[in-house]
């Protein structure tokens, strides 16, 4: 068992062997790790409660999301060390509509996510453990899906903060090479919450005038993510109709690496928004302590984060010869 206290409380006369800061997933997990190795461990956690990021607050009524968390549960880690079941993880159906010099087409697989769906997930979306046992997993449509999303720029509802960063770690978990270099990305629901701040049902009837069916499958919300583009850009005056516009309005910040751990500043340097580094250019840093690159790479953070990390470092190793 863990001994969890929080900042605002007295600890106890005797010292822990090891303070772990914050009790999140990760930090309750390295808890409870060190505590059956042996060690005595304090948990220390600034908020009320438990739970970090994925932790669902209770409002007058209301479920509130501390914010949304894309959990990939092919990791041996995380299936060795978490109750997958337990959280009620809601797997997606792959999805995509590609529109290219006023041609439509739309292309939607079921993926067998090696994992369980439980059934209060199930009634969300309408998938089943039933439904995706013999479809194939991402590993084997994954290059079709890259060849299909080849050269093209990405548009989606939330992509920016779920669907791009979970493809982009999905590609580099096999292998499957993947870059968003030169390429613009579009997010639907951003634009949204500037004008109207709603959800994507109701950014539907707002601006299209109708009625999402089949909230949560893939088919159903690409089309109503379009539909709605196309009614924002008719709608407002000051939308200029072309990528690069969409793209910088629809962003919330100058992110390098998808997940926001490396952003541009004002001068369009990559700098750290994170830990003790935060604000310092990643450069400055690689030059200045290598071993926090390292640490980098060999901790918890997204695939595409490292990927952009070694590429940002090998670059300024060849700017030296």
């Amino acid at each position: 068992m863990v001994n969890t206290n929080f900042q605002n409380q007295k600890t106890n006369d005797s010292s822990p062997e090891i303070l772990v800061i914050g009790a999140g997933l990760a930090g309750l997990t390295a808890a409870t790790v060190l505590k059956q190795a042996g060690h005595e461990v304090l948990v220390v956690e600034a908020g009320d409660d438990v739970g970090g990021r994925v932790r669902t607050d209770h409002q007058e009524g209301f479920l509130l999301d501390r914010g949304f968390q894309i959990l990939l549960t092919s990791y041996p880690e995380l299936v060795r060390h978490l109750d997958l079941d337990s959280l009620e993880l809601c797997p997606f159906a792959s999805g995509a509509k590609i529109f290219q010099n006023g041609n439509k087409e739309s292309r939607t697989w079921l993926v067998n996510p090696e994992v369980n769906i439980s059934k209060e997930v199930s009634n969300i979306h309408g998938i089943t453990n039933e439904m995706v046992v013999n479809e194939p997993t991402f590993k084997i449509i994954g290059l079709q899906v890259k060849e299909m999303i080849q050269n093209c720029d990405l548009a989606g509802f939330n992509s920016n903060k779920f669907d791009i960063p979970l493809l982009a770690e999905e590609f580099l978990r096999f292998d499957i090479d993947f870059s968003l270099e030169n390429v613009k990305c579009i997010d639907v629901q951003n634009i949204f919450h500037k004008m109207e701040k709603r959800t994507l049902g109701a950014a539907y009837k707002f601006y299209c005038e109708k009625e999402l069916i089949d909230a949560h499958s893939s088919k159903a919300d690409t089309q109503a993510t379009y539909e709605v583009l196309e009614a924002q850009i008719k709608l407002y005056n000051n939308l200029e109709n072309n990528v690069d516009f969409l793209s910088s309005f629809s962003s919330r910040n100058k992110s390098v690496d998808l997940a926001g751990f490396i952003i541009y500043d004002q001068n369009n340097i990559p700098c750290f928004s994170f830990g003790k580094h935060k604000g310092k250019s990643v450069d400055f840093i690689i030059e200045n302590e290598p071993g926090y690159f390292g640490w980098l790479l060999n901790a918890d953070f997204p695939m595409y984060t490292k990927k952009i990390l070694t590429k940002l470092r090998l670059s300024k190793l060849n700017n030296k010869l």
